[in-house]
């Protein structure tokens, strides 16, 4: 739509997401907000998320070019395969334990 590259336009949506996803998984989702390990959450979180976004990219990549599907498709299907079986699981279990 802007003439941006959809994987640019991916990794920029991932950043923008990443900080809207800390704030809510920290107060609401796993209910961390008063601990006191703000800078620890954060360090885990950026490394789970670079996680996320190398695995998205290559994912969305590989979807839409080698599967042939469309890219708002693809975007939409690894999202959600991400979401549940990577960024859910290690949110719990290792960010905001």
């Amino acid at each position: 739509m802007l003439g941006v590259w959809y994987g640019h336009a991916g990794i920029v949506g991932n950043i923008v997401g990443a900080i809207t996803n800390f704030v809510i998984g920290r107060q609401w989702v796993f209910l961390s907000s008063g601990t006191n390990n703000l800078r620890q959450q954060a360090l885990r979180y950026a490394i789970v998320w670079a996680g996320y976004v190398a695995l998205g990219f290559l994912l969305f990549v590989a979807v839409t070019d080698y599967i042939n599907i469309n890219y708002r498709i693809a975007k939409v299907l690894v999202a959600i395969f991400l979401s549940v079986t990577y960024n859910y699981v290690l949110q719990k279990k290792y960010v905001f334990k």
